[in-house]
């Protein structure tokens, strides 16, 4: 009997222990709130950048497009006129690249697959496979790098010629690309002056980053290499100018017909975030002068907003919160992730 009123006992100690705990947990989950903590901080950081961006534009004159999400707060999604299709330029390989994915996964194209370039197959424009004796042979895996990392046409080209409009542009659509699409080979002048373009948004592209940031392009091999490609872009003078030399960027410029462009992934010490920026101007170089200069307004508006914050906040708790957001979020494909509810529209 005094065996089973101990037991009783401990049994009730314990549930009043427990009791209390659940509360205190549940007060302190309530008093921290992970939505209020990233909504607060989203307000901070869109504010900054909604000023500190209006007075970079006093002294630019052209039109620009912007999008920008943040990797760990799903709060801050920036757009201005993201939606809309621009002459695409070089920031269409990115799209072809994940289309010449998809032709590997299928059994299509196999990365060791070997091609011949020759001097009949050179594009003007960047590259350099046109300054190599010629005819060589290259392989797909080759290819794709030439195209990506050194902006190639040459490369490009071949890829098209070996994948075709049509299996390309359904790609597209088969990803839920909306804007995105091939009309003509990069440097195809003759088309051009036909008016025959090749479109992008910068909506399309910054749901491929995303999709290659979380590993849901095919599968986390695939996009881990396309991730390995945008990250050994040689050409370094707009969205990583001005960013310190310990930041990785994997992105993908363009520039053509008064387009100047960039986007992809940057990964800094205060979190990943994707950054797509076009702008139309009279000048190359003031075009890309301006997407350096709101590169690094916006690596530095994160740094300040975290480095003021951060240590009022539970890691333990925003993390948990922010992990089934993105659990939640990426079960959805592409096409069904276009319009996120925390979507903001600055002017």
């Amino acid at each position: 009997m005094r065996n089973k009123a101990v037991l009783k006992k401990i049994i009730l100690l314990t549930s009043i222990a427990l009791i209390f705990l659940l509360i205190y947990w549940l007060s302190f989950i309530f008093y921290i709130n992970p939505r209020n903590y990233l909504r607060k901080e989203a307000e901070i950081f869109l504010n900054r950048v909604n000023n500190e961006l209006s007075q970079i534009c006093k002294s630019f004159d052209g039109r620009f497009y912007f999008v920008l999400k943040d990797l760990y707060n799903p709060y801050i999604y920036l757009s201005k006129d993201g939606q809309k299709p621009l002459i695409a330029a070089s920031l269409i390989k990115v799209p072809i690249m994940v289309a010449v994915f998809y032709a590997i996964d299928k059994g299509k194209l196999n990365f060791n697959d070997k091609f011949i370039i020759e001097k009949k197959d050179i594009t003007n424009g960047s590259g350099k496979l046109k300054y190599l004796k010629l005819p060589q042979q290259f392989s797909l895996a080759q290819l794709i790098e030439f195209m990506i990392a050194e902006s190639d046409n040459t490369a490009t080209n071949k890829i098209i010629d070996i994948l075709g409009f049509d299996y390309i542009n359904g790609i597209f659509k088969e990803i839920g690309l909306r804007e995105t699409v091939l009309n003509r080979k990069i440097m195809d002048l003759s088309a051009r002056r036909k008016g025959i373009e090749n479109y992008i948004s910068l909506n399309d592209l910054i749901l491929i980053y995303e999709d290659i940031y979380y590993g849901k392009i095919l599968n986390p091999q695939y996009s881990k290499l396309m991730l390995y490609y945008l990250k050994r872009q040689k050409i370094s003078d707009r969205i990583p100018k001005f960013l310190p030399n310990n930041v990785t960027v994997a992105h993908k410029t363009g520039l053509e017909k008064n387009v100047v462009g960039d986007g992809g992934i940057i990964f800094s010490d205060r979190g990943d975030y994707i950054l797509c920026i076009a702008v139309e101007c009279g000048s190359y170089s003031e075009g890309k002068d301006f997407i350096a200069k709101i590169s690094l307004m916006v690596y530095n508006a994160f740094k300040n907003v975290r480095l003021n914050i951060e240590n009022k906040r539970s890691n333990k708790i925003i993390d948990k919160f922010i992990k089934f957001h993105r659990l939640i979020k990426n079960q959805l494909p592409l096409k069904e992730r276009r319009n996120d509810e925390h979507f903001q529209l600055f002017a």
